[in-house]
Formats: structure tokens, C-alpha cells, sequence
């Protein structure tokens, strides 16, 4: 039979164990907290991260757009006189009409210019020309898919004689082999003006639908 001082001692025991219970509870919840608080901080450490690359993200955008609109407008104040200079120089006669940014809708397909001029009468024909920085193998195929879709956006001009010059700041050797063997013309710029580069004994390609049909 147990004794008082038997049970006193096991109280004690009980109140000893109940005390670091509360202890290993306490410092439970102190881990659970200081991990909490250091997910938090981690949390806010990497939002401020992530808002500081979008910005840096959003500020080389608009840079990159920049250079873009810049490179854009450089060539287009560029191109107007040089393009009737180079194909009056290269092809004899002035043209009638230059546009730049040239912009038709045909349904729901749309077709864009960067450059397009004609000249009717004896010569009768129409330039397509596409103004690129670094001139790649896709722009040529882009340009040879502009001119197999003009006539269909262009039905005034679709009797004309169609050339297609590619223009840019720069192109490799291999694409500007590339460049002439699809029987497009290449324009570099030099000296701040557009000049066509080609040699001058090269032929463009007539990309006259008539033509094509006929051949």
C-alpha cells in the first residue's frame, strides 16, 4: 500500500514531467514560429527579387523597343530619298509613288511593307523592299512569301513588274548568296545612305504573277 510520502513523490514526478512538457511545447511552438517568421522573410525577400527583375525585365524591354523604333524610324528617313536615288541609278527613271510602313487587310490576313514603290507607264514596275538590321535566312524566306502573297493585296499593281530588295545594316556571305539566289536585290547602308550592293550585272526576279504563270 502506498504511503503518502509514495504518492507526494509521484505528484512531484507527474508536476516535473507536465513542467518539461510545457517546456519541449513552448520550444515546439518558438521552432515553429522562428521558422514561420524565416519562410515569411524569405517569402518578402524573394517578391522583392522577382518585383526587381520585372523591372529590369520591363526597363531592357523598353530599351530593346527603343533601339527597335530608333532603327525603324533611322531607316525610314533613310530610305525614302536613297531608294529613288539606288533604283534610279540602278533600274533608269524616277519612281511615281514611295510609301513606307505600307499596311493592307485582305479578310483576315494582312500583309505589311516596309518600303513599296512603283512607277508606271514604260517601266511599269513596283519594289518591295524589306529593312531588316542583321539580315537572316528567315528574312528572305519572309520577303519571297510577301511577294507570292502582293498581287492579292495589291490587285492595282498586279500587272506590274515586281522586284524585291532586301535591305539591312549587314548581312553574312552565305546569306547574301542566299539573298541573290532566290533573285532578290541586297541594299546596304553606307556612308549613312541606302545603296544596293548587288553586283550590276545581276538580274532580280520578276515576281509578277503573270510572269511566274507563264514561265
Amino acid at each position: 500500500m502506498e504511503t503518502l510520502d509514495d504518492i507526494r513523490s509521484i505528484l512531484r514526478d507527474i508536476a516535473i514531467a507536465q513542467r518539461e512538457a510545457d517546456v519541449r511545447s513552448q520550444q515546439h511552438e518558438e521552432v515553429i514560429k522562428a521558422l514561420r517568421e524565416e519562410n515569411e522573410q524569405r517569402r518578402i525577400a524573394a517578391d522583392e527579387r522577382d518585383k526587381l527583375l520585372d523591372k529590369k525585365i520591363a526597363a531592357v524591354s523598353e530599351q530593346i523597343g527603343g533601339i527597335g523604333n530608333k532603327f525603324g524610324h533611322y531607316t525610314e528617313a533613310l530610305i525614302l530619298p536613297s531608294m529613288d536615288r539606288m533604283l534610279h541609278e540602278r533600274f533608269g527613271g524616277q519612281l511615281e509613288h514611295i510609301s513606307t510602313r505600307v499596311r493592307r487587310r485582305l479578310g483576315e490576313r494582312m500583309i505589311e511593307l516596309d518600303d513599296f514603290g512603283y512607277r508606271n507607264g514604260d517601266i511599269n514596275a513596283a519594289y518591295v523592299v524589306e529593312v531588316k538590321d542583321i539580315v537572316k535566312e528567315r528574312h528572305v524566306e519572309q520577303m519571297l512569301r510577301i511577294l507570292a502573297d502582293f498581287p492579292d493585296f495589291f490587285p492595282e499593281h498586279a500587272e506590274k513588274h515586281l522586284y524585291g530588295i532586301i535591305a539591312g545594316i549587314g548581312a553574312s556571305d552565305d546569306v547574301q548568296r542566299m539573298i541573290a539566289g532566290a533573285g532578290l536585290y541586297y541594299a546596304d547602308i553606307t556612308d549613312n545612305i541606302f545603296t544596293l550592293v548587288s553586283p550590276h550585272d545581276f538580274v532580280g526576279k520578276d515576281f509578277r504573277r503573270m510572269s511566274l504563270q507563264s514561265a
